[in-house]
């Protein structure tokens, strides 16, 4: 299977949804409404300080969707 695209999130005890902060605004927008589109669920950015305390209490997921369309939900620590 090739992969189409993938983005590393963390999900927080309420159920917010922290990407790291894009390289740049167009990137990180698209990669919000894409993950919207496939997840039904909004998204935030987290600041670098912030992402780091995330990694220390939370589990990293990573969304990966493959070009025949099909999506997988991966965890790491």
């Amino acid at each position: 299977m090739k992969v189409k695209r993938e983005a590393s999130y963390i999900e927080d005890v309420k159920g917010r949804v922290y990407f790291q902060r894009p390289t740049n605004w167009l990137s990180g927008w698209l990669r919000s409404r894409w993950f919207k589109h496939l997840t039904h669920q909004k998204s935030s950015i987290a600041s670098p300080e912030y992402w780091k305390t995330l990694l220390r209490l939370y589990i990293v997921r990573t969304l990966t969707e493959y070009e025949d369309g099909r999506t997988h939900v991966s965890e790491s620590r």
